[in-house]
């Protein structure tokens, strides 16, 4: 048959609107960004665990504790508006549920804390 008929019937590496996506990027995406806020909520409790720091303010690591995610959250969702604009539905659609999940955990844990 001819090629112009057959590509509409292909299943390949495509979205409901035709264009062709990237393989594995989703994953790598998501990955990236589950790294970072697991450094970026790990981080003051490995600063807090050093023998030269643990002398530091307790306040200090508190106020790091709770800017540090928040200033995360504001970049995902910066990004997710930018990813929308650029039409890239999957990658934005990852940001929202990491975005939201992340959030929602969040929350959790402060209100288990207090």
């Amino acid at each position: 048959m001819n090629q112009g008929l057959n590509e509409p019937f292909e299943a390949g590496n495509r979205n409901s609107r035709g264009v062709a996506l990237k393989g594995k990027s989703g994953v790598k995406h998501l990955l990236v960004r589950i790294i970072i806020l697991a450094i970026i909520a790990g981080g003051p409790l490995v600063l807090l665990s050093l023998p030269n720091l643990s002398n530091r303010n307790e306040f200090e690591f508190l106020l790091l504790s709770i800017f540090a995610p928040i200033v995360w959250f504001a970049y995902m969702f910066v990004e997710t508006i930018a990813l929308q604009m650029k039409k890239e539905e999957e990658l934005r659609n990852i940001n929202l549920v990491l975005f939201f999940m992340a959030l929602l955990i969040y929350m959790l844990i402060i209100s288990s804390i207090m």
